[in-house]
C-alpha cells in the first residue's frame, strides 16, 4: 500500500494505491453508488454494506472536493480524494510526502485483517 499527499495551489490530494486484485472497469463506474456491491465471488465473500465509498464521496463533495478511482485488473487500484482550500498558500509544503505502509507494518495505518480483529467471524 502506498499513500501520497500532495498540495498544489491550495488543493490537497490524498492518493491511496494498493497492489491487489484490481477492479474491473464495469464495476469501477459504480463503486461510489450507495449500497453497490460487485456481484463476483471475491466481493460476495467480504463483509460490507457498500456504503463506505459513497460516504467518502458525500463528505468530499460537502467540502467541494472530488473522489476518483482508477484500476488495472490484477495490478492495482488507486483512490484519490482532492479537497480545495484546506491549506493556505503560506502553509503549502514543497513537493509530496509518500509513505509506504509496509515499511512499518500494517499497524502504522491501524489496518487489521478481519480474522485478527474478529476471530470468530467467518463468511
Amino acid at each position: 500500500m502506498k499513500i501520497v499527499a500532495t498540495v498544489d495551489a491550495g488543493r490537497l490530494t490524498i492518493s491511496v494505491s494498493d497492489s491487489g486484485i484490481g477492479i474491473d472497469e464495469t464495476i469501477l463506474e459504480n463503486i461510489f453508488t450507495p449500497f453497490y456491491r460487485a456481484n463476483d465471488e471475491f466481493t460476495q465473500s467480504q463483509v460490507g454494506t457498500g456504503l463506505g465509498l459513497a460516504i467518502v464521496k458525500q463528505i468530499a463533495e460537502l467540502y467541494e472536493g472530488t473522489v476518483s478511482a482508477t484500476s488495472e485488473v490484477g495490478v492495482r487500484t488507486t483512490m484519490k480524494v482532492t479537497l480545495p482550500g484546506v491549506i493556505g498558500n503560506n502553509e503549502t509544503p514543497s513537493g509530496s510526502d509518500a509513505v509506504d505502509a509496509t515499511q512499518n507494518g500494517s499497524d502504522w495505518l491501524g489496518v487489521r485483517r478481519r480474522e485478527d480483529t474478529y476471530p470468530g467471524v467467518t463468511n
